[in-house]
């Protein structure tokens, strides 16, 4: 399956409205159609409410799940604090992240109320940022070429995102328009998935794939399942061939 797109809301310091935007940002997708999911980082501990809950975790459970209907909360044990764990549990389309500074995933929108505030930010996190969202009345000017929102002006913003969402799935794609997956294009299958869709690329799903003179040739999955099988069976057959490989390579020349 493709990666996720992230997008993540940073800033110097709390309460200047990462929280208001990012929401924003949700509703605005949702009311697109798109899966979105949410990961924020806490400062601070966070606290089980749910008296229940917090037995089950102090007596040792790796994993507790509360459910409820229409909302179900999972406590996970031992929780390495970092963006790459914190995404393997959203498992949406599009992850929306307030907070996680150092982190380099993703694109990154900074939320700022002064030049200042900008320049400190662009200094520690050393990368350009896909935008900047000024909370303040007063202009924000940078030395690098920057698009900058107000924070009453979001639609430009909500606009990149949306195209940046496209291109970060097109590019994990052959854009080759196939219609392998049965969709003319692959733009569509793109806009299938991340409204909710299971399905796929198949030419470039993981177990095969064919490279002549540097170029990949796209297979269906038919022609991957027999390459599949067929090699999978000839090479068990092999002296000296361990039963947990995990790659095969194999080069044929015209010389």
């Amino acid at each position: 399956m493709p990666t996720p797109y992230i997008i993540r809301f940073i800033s110097t310091r709390s309460g200047v409205g990462k929280t208001r935007i990012a929401c924003f940002l949700v509703k605005e997708l949702k009311t697109r159609g798109y899966r979105v999911g949410v990961i924020k980082h806490a400062v601070s501990p966070v606290n089980l409410e749910e008296k229940d809950s917090k037995r089950y975790i102090e007596s040792g459970s790796d994993v507790v799940v509360v459910s409820s209907s229409g909302l179900a909360v999972v406590y996970i044990r031992s929780h390495r604090d970092i963006l790459e764990d914190a995404i393997t549990y959203a498992k949406t389309p599009i992850i929306i992240v307030e907070g996680f500074r150092e982190s380099r995933l993703g694109d990154v929108v900074i939320i700022a109320s002064s030049s200042e505030e900008l320049k400190t930010m662009l200094d520690s996190i050393r990368v350009k940022p896909l935008a900047v969202v000024n909370t303040s009345n007063a202009s924000i000017t940078s030395s690098i070429d920057l698009k900058i929102f107000n924070e009453n002006e979001l639609s430009g913003l909500i606009e990149l995102v949306e195209t940046r969402i496209l291109e970060h799935y097109l590019e994990q794609t052959p854009r080759t328009n196939c219609g392998m997956c049965g969709y003319s294009k692959c733009k569509e299958l793109i806009e299938a998935y991340i409204r909710g869709g299971n399905l796929w690329c198949p030419v470039i799903s993981r177990g095969v794939k064919l490279i002549i003179d540097d170029v990949e040739i796209p297979l269906n999955p038919f022609v991957k399942s027999i390459i599949n099988s067929t090699l999978q069976g000839l090479v068990s057959t092999l002296r000296g061939v361990t039963p947990t490989w995990s790659k095969i390579t194999i080069t044929i020349s015209k010389d």
